[in-house]
C-alpha cells in the first residue's frame, strides 16, 4: 500500500525544518516527507509521484531561487500535463492548494514566501528574533558582504556563489549562537529560530489546509 499523504521537498534541511515546525505547532495530519535530493530530481519525478498508488494528497515545497515565476510555471505545466485544470496563473502568498474530483489534492509552496525569489534560508531568516533589527544578523550580513570578490581569491579558496549568499549569512549567524552551528531543525527546537514568527505561522496554515481534509 502506498502513502496517502506525501510532502515532496528538495533536501534534508527542508525535511528537518518542516518536521520541526509541524512538531512545534501540533500538526496532527502529518504527511510522509520525501527528500528528493534536489530540484531537478523532484521535478523530473513529479509526474510519477502524482499517480502513486493510494495517494490522496501531495504537497510540494521548493525554492523559488532566482526566478519565482519561472519556478511556478515549471510546476504548473507538470500539473496541467497530469490533467489538473483548476490551477491559477499566479501563485499567491498563502500558497496553492488544489482540490479536483478523482485526483489527489495538491499543494505548492515556493520558498521563502510565495512572493520573493530565494530559498529555505531566506524563509529561516524571517524566523530570526527581531528580524532586521537583530544585531548579530546585521553583523553577519556585513561580514559576508565584505568578503573578497571571487576573482580576488586563489582557486582553493573560491567561495559560495552569489545565489547562495543567504546560506552564508544564516550559517554565519548560527555560528554565533549559544550553541554554535546547530542544524536548522535543531535551531528551531532550541528556539534560536522563532517557530511562531508570522512566516512560520503562514506556512503551517498552508500545511493544515492541505492535509486536514
Amino acid at each position: 500500500m502506498g502513502d496517502k499523504h506525501v510532502l515532496l521537498v528538495e533536501g534534508k534541511d527542508d525535511e528537518h525544518v518542516i518536521c520541526q515546525l509541524m512538531e512545534r505547532h501540533g500538526v496532527q495530519s502529518r504527511p510522509i516527507v520525501k527528500s528528493k535530493g534536489g530540484i531537478d530530481t523532484l521535478l523530473e519525478t513529479l509526474d510519477v509521484e502524482l499517480i502513486a498508488s493510494d495517494l490522496q494528497c501531495l504537497g510540494i515545497v521548493v525554492d523559488a531561487d532566482v526566478d519565482l515565476l519561472s519556478r511556478w510555471r515549471s510546476i504548473r505545466n507538470i500539473l496541467l500535463d497530469a490533467g489538473y485544470n483548476n490551477i491559477p496563473e499566479q501563485i499567491n502568498e498563502d500558497g496553492i492548494v488544489i482540490f479536483e474530483d478523482r485526483k489527489p489534492d495538491v499543494g505548492i509552496w515556493l520558498m521563502p514566501n510565495n512572493n520573493l525569489n530565494g530559498m529555505l534560508e531566506d524563509f529561516l531568516k524571517f524566523l530570526i528574533p527581531n528580524g532586521n533589527n537583530n544585531i548579530l544578523l546585521n553583523v553577519a550580513k556585513q561580514v559576508v558582504n565584505n568578503l573578497p570578490k571571487q576573482e580576488e581569491l586563489p582557486a582553493p579558496e573560491k567561495r559560495f556563489s552569489l545565489g547562495h549568499k543567504s546560506k552564508a549569512i544564516l550559517h554565519t549567524w548560527l555560528a554565533w549562537q549559544e550553541s554554535p552551528g546547530k542544524p536548522f531543525g535543531v535551531a528551531i527546537k532550541a528556539r534560536f529560530l522563532d517557530a511562531d514568527a508570522t512566516e512560520a505561522i503562514q506556512f503551517v496554515a498552508w500545511l493544515r489546509r492541505l492535509y486536514s481534509r
